[in-house]
């Protein structure tokens, strides 16, 4: 499956197409306006903060960020979404930063939104993204490992065993939930134990 997976994402430009059309949902908005406003609060100005943005695949989140004024990092394997993604940041002459996992640096603010159902190893994923987060940073994450459905082909079935996981998985990485939203997504976590 796992295989299958990768090529999908690398030999088809179908999910450039889905993933455009959910980045305009209403819903999904609502917590991107959610998610800029806690980081806001947090970060201003927004020139002196640094988010990486973990797999997003056709980019909108870091423009969206990006038009905000802050400091913006993206990362998605190469794929069709990823060179659509660099594609549309040229375009918009948009400052957006690529990332390679592997590189010595460290983020004010790392997200990472409905990736890990599609990543092979969950835990080393969040070992990855807690050590990406500085030691007063937050990682803004949500998954779906639960949602197994055929219109979700990309969605690992060996992952359904982490259902329900992740706040352990990242406190066996430091961190722990500064924030939840009602039906947990996203839920930020820090090592800081003041969140106020």
């Amino acid at each position: 499956m796992l295989f299958r997976s990768i090529r999908f994402y690398t030999e088809s430009d179908g999910f450039i197409y889905e993933t455009c059309v959910e980045s305009r949902n209403p819903y999904r908005m609502s917590k991107w306006l959610n998610i800029a406003e806690f980081i806001r609060q947090r970060c201003n100005p927004p020139s002196e903060c640094e988010i990486l943005l973990y797999g997003d695949s056709v980019g909108s989140d870091s423009i969206f960020l990006s038009r905000m004024g802050f400091i913006v990092f993206y990362h998605d394997f190469d794929s069709y979404c990823s060179r659509f993604a660099k594609e549309r940041f040229r375009k918009r002459n948009l400052p957006v930063h690529s990332f390679q996992p592997g590189e010595a640096r460290q983020f004010n603010f790392v997200i990472c939104l409905e990736v890990a159902e599609h990543a092979p190893n969950p835990p080393e994923l969040i070992e990855e993204l807690a050590r990406l987060t500085t030691q007063d940073g937050y990682c803004i994450f949500s998954e779906s490992f639960g949602l197994l459905k055929p219109k979700f082909p990309t969605h690992l079935a060996s992952n359904a065993k982490y259902v329900g996981s992740a706040d352990s998985m990242f406190r066996q990485n430091g961190m722990h939930v500064a924030w939840r939203d009602a039906d947990e997504k996203p839920i930020i976590y820090t090592r800081l134990r003041d969140v106020s």
